[in-house]
């Protein structure tokens, strides 16, 4: 009973902190004009970046390890992965205030640096690891009185998203440290150098290399967009791409809830079992989401207005929509595919595929975006689902002919 209640109050906070996100940054995109919005979509795009940076795959490797450390052996694990992860956030710092010290004001620099450093100190893999989500849900919503600052907004201006991410990361990060103090008994040791290179960057490196695949993979899209065009462009794509978003977002919730299945089968060796779980999941998941698919496409004027607004209903958005659309139906009807090479200790194959992915998705935008902008990207994400969906389907077959 307990392991149902940590899994409602996991998936809780996911949605919490999921949901909330999308409706900030439909907010913005309502307030905004396009081309601030877009900015705005293009620092998130780099947060994202340097918030992997920061992370270096340590969240993965905590989730894996510190369930089995001593409390000695935990403290000196959390401390160095802290001090860690401040010393890459620095180091994030000096490069993006590099990269846009004339393109951006001095107050958005300084509000980006807070949360790059705020950032750091969130450790909610402590909670996950110990299965201790109640108060990692706690803390989240808690921490979201920040959102409250809406409330005093009157013009609404891209810094006020970091001054309420801001408000949100300090009350959450000051509640995790003191749930730590309070009901972890947290010491904090000494930090080592020799104990960073070591357990964490030679262990979590390999976790690292493949977080950033996939961030790339997501996110190289509205980089270039921004490179080839414009900042309308970047507005435009964003605020459609959210739809992908939401379907990505109920992605994650199916591959958690079947994944356990899958290794049960697999571990006891039930593999025609497996074989036909996988065959009548996919087919029930495809219909679903294309049935859901080709209800949003008729209704899109509407679900475009009610959310961006009227203004983002520009020459071109009903082919974008459709492809990214089209794009959704694609992945879902190869959704169990990865999850087999998952289960099957596979991780090198899936992580080559999406480091292919990822090459045939630049290249394909260098092409694509200076030619036709936002759609271009949009054709450009499809080419490459095609792509994965047909280097897992292989990959299925041989594993099908393998256990045959």
């Amino acid at each position: 009973m307990k392991r149902y209640v940590n899994f409602i109050y996991l998936l809780s906070t996911d949605l919490i902190i999921k949901g909330l996100n999308l409706i900030l940054v439909i907010y913005f995109a309502r307030k905004l004009v396009i081309n601030d919005f877009g900015l705005l979509s293009l620092l998130i795009t780099y947060f994202t970046y340097f918030l992997v940076l920061i992370e270096f795959g340590t969240s993965h490797l905590a989730l894996k390890e510190i369930i089995n450390l001593s409390e000695s052996e935990r403290a000196k694990f959390i401390t160095n992965v802290i001090i860690f992860k401040l010393i890459l956030s620095f180091v994030s710092i000096v490069v993006f205030n590099i990269l846009f010290f004339n393109e951006l004001k001095a107050s958005t620099l300084f509000l980006f640096s807070v949360l790059l450093i705020l950032s750091s100190f969130l450790n909610d893999w402590y909670f996950k690891s110990l299965y201790k989500n109640k108060l990692l849900f706690i803390a989240y919503l808690l921490g979201l009185v920040g959102y409250f600052y809406l409330l005093f907004i009157s013009d609404v201006v891209i810094n006020d998203f970091f001054v309420i991410k801001i408000l949100l990361a300090m009350i959450t990060v000051l509640l995790m440290f003191y749930f730590l103090v309070i009901d972890g008994n947290l010491k904090l040791e000494a930090f080592s150098i020799s104990y960073i290179k070591k357990h964490l960057i030679n262990k979590s490196f390999p976790l690292f290399i493949s977080t950033v695949a996939v961030v790339i993979y997501y996110n190289s899209d509205v980089i270039m967009l921004n490179y080839y065009k414009t900042s309308f462009d970047v507005g435009i794509y964003s605020a459609y791409y959210k739809f992908v978003f939401v379907f990505l977002t109920l992605k994650g919730v199916i591959i958690g809830y079947i994944t356990p299945k899958l290794s049960y089968l697999y571990a006891n060796r039930y593999y025609v079992e497996l074989l036909s779980f996988v065959k009548k999941n996919s087919r029930y998941i495809s219909i679903g989401i294309t049935l859901l698919v080709i209800l949003v496409y008729t209704f899109y004027e509407m679900v475009v207005y009610c959310t961006f607004g009227e203004k983002y209903l520009v020459d071109g958005s009903n082919e974008l929509l459709f492809v990214l659309l089209f794009t959704v139906v694609i992945v879902y009807n190869y959704l169990l595919l990865p999850t087999i090479q998952i289960v099957i200790d596979k991780q090198k194959v899936f992580m080559s595929y999406v480091l292919i992915a990822a090459v045939i998705n630049i290249l394909c935008n260098v092409y694509l975006i200076p030619l036709y902008g936002f759609i271009g990207a949009a054709y450009s994400t499809l080419i490459s689902e095609l792509i994965l969906f047909f280097l897992f389907f292989v990959s299925y077959k041989k594993f099908k002919r393998s256990i045959m």
